[in-house]
């Protein structure tokens, strides 16, 4: 690379990084000036007797194999498993709780799900649970 083109790049990339910034200002004042104000009366909510609630989480796995590398003829020297080896994991985590007059009843779960070369595995455990 010449000096003249390392002049033209560092120039291009500081022009860009000054459109960048006044883009940005233009956003956050553009957003900020048109915002209404939002109010509500609590008076007017009223609270459920029931609460229900959680998270799903999916992680799949591709993995790459090696089949000259020493660990892959050792964990699968009965078995041909390929260059490529899928696997799934699910969490979901689940909560609920009812109420009526002064009695409550809450309880947690968690549940693991997993698909690989090995098999499925699936587990199911409550976390927490009370009533009172």
């Amino acid at each position: 690379m010449t000096a003249d083109s390392c002049q033209n790049a560092q120039g291009r990339s500081i022009v860009f990084l000054i459109l960048l910034g006044v883009m940005f200002s233009v956003l956050c004042f553009s957003s900020s000036a048109s915002a209404d104000e939002y109010t509500f009366d609590i008076s007017e909510t009223e609270k459920k007797p029931y609460h229900i609630g959680g998270y799903a989480e999916l992680r799949p796995i591709l993995f790459g194999l090696d089949k000259d590398a020493s660990l892959y003829k050792l964990k699968f020297y009965n078995r041909d498993e390929g260059s490529t080896l899928e696997e799934y994991n699910a969490t979901l985590q689940l909560e609920g709780s009812l109420e009526k007059g002064i009695a409550r009843l809450f309880v947690r779960t968690n549940t693991d799900y997993k698909n690989s070369y090995l098999g499925v595995d699936q587990k199911t455990i409550i976390y927490e649970g009370f009533c009172h």
